[in-house]
């Protein structure tokens, strides 16, 4: 694996055509498995979604191997383990609270989530860390602006109809948790910076 300055070497860290290209392309996959997410937990219960987005640290080297990348031993036997775990604890019938349709979309957010993961290296080795989220971030923010009024236009007419500036200033740190920390300084950790 390369050190970060040589990646950086051969990574643009101008505001171009191909910058612009992976932050959207990353944003949108990450804003798309965000909404999955969200979805699949309004429908099942937290333990299932959490178990369930995991399923992204199992998808990646699948993925990875069949790109040609070796995969040694252990973490196949790894892999196989926590699948086998995972399907039996989703599998659990007592657990009123799930759903299938929860289930499914949680899945589906971790599909997102891996191929986030996968095009994230990708990328990381064309455009400099900082170019990259911050395009990367700009991208998914202006998708999830647009998307609530275009999908949920009762539900955020509702909401900005009855916040309270308390209701913002409780919402804040966690908006700013999550834009900044989570979807900023991690993915640019994750590529090197």
């Amino acid at each position: 694996v390369p050190a970060p300055a040589s990646i950086e070497a051969s990574a643009t860290s101008e505001l171009n055509r191909e910058s612009l290209r992976a932050g959207a392309e990353l944003g949108l996959v990450k804003c798309v498995g965000t909404s999955f997410n969200l979805y699949g937990l309004s429908l099942t219960s937290a333990d299932h979604g959490a178990f369930l987005i995991q399923l992204t640290t199992l998808l990646v080297p699948v993925a990875q191997a069949f790109q040609g990348v070796p995969i040694p031993p252990r973490i196949w036997a790894a892999v196989g383990t926590a699948l086998v775990g995972l399907a039996i604890f989703t599998a659990d019938p007592s657990d009123a609270a799930a759903s299938l349709t929860g289930d499914a979309s949680c899945v589906a957010a971790a599909l997102c989530y891996a191929l986030y993961d996968l095009r994230l290296f990708v990328w990381g080795k064309r455009v400099t860390p900082l170019r990259l989220i911050q395009n990367k971030v700009a991208a998914q923010a202006a998708l999830a602006v647009t998307a609530v009024p275009l999908l949920a236009y009762a539900d955020a007419r509702q909401f900005v109809e009855s916040v309270t500036p308390s209701d913002l200033v409780a919402l804040a740190p966690l908006v700013l948790w999550s834009g900044i920390v989570v979807n900023g300084v991690a993915p640019f950790l994750q590529v090197g910076g």
